[in-house]
């Protein structure tokens, strides 16, 4: 595959704690990065709500991997926006955890129907953190 068929969507994997492992190109642009850059950061300073870093962590341990879920970011500047974000999950070379994301920036013209489902991972959110906390397990949006 061709680098620049590669770059159409941001790309980054983080370890359990959220270091930015590796970024590509589209991922740099989009938050604001030098190429060489991301690496010194962590992925929870790029989200708009910080807990929804934890819970979107959470939820992959749940066993909910996969799956494409909405949530805002913000790049380095502070400006929030609208994503989509599908995580797979892998194991490395020392046993470790990484997060492999595919993030792609929606248009604000589709600010209605993505306001919903925002509030919906939102709502999600507050559910698992709320199951946690009573040993119940969580639900997967459908």
């Amino acid at each position: 595959m061709s680098s620049e068929k590669k770059d159409k969507v941001a790309r980054c994997e983080i370890n359990e704690t959220g270091r930015i492992l590796n970024a590509n190109k589209k991922f740099c642009k989009m938050f604001g990065f030098a190429l060489d850059e991301p690496m010194w950061h962590y992925i929870c300073d790029l989200y708009r709500y910080p807990k929804d870093w934890e819970t979107f962590r959470l939820m992959t341990q749940e066993g909910l991997d996969n799956q494409t879920f909405l949530v805002r970011m913000k790049n380095r500047r502070g400006r929030s926006f609208k994503c989509s974000i599908l995580r797979t999950t892998r194991i490395d070379e020392n046993g470790s955890l990484i997060y492999s994301n595919e993030i792609t920036r929606l248009s604000d013209d589709l600010k209605e129907e993505t306001d919903d489902q925002v509030g919906n991972f939102r709502y999600l959110t507050i559910s698992i953190a709320d199951s946690r906390e009573r040993n119940l397990s969580a639900v997967a949006l459908g």
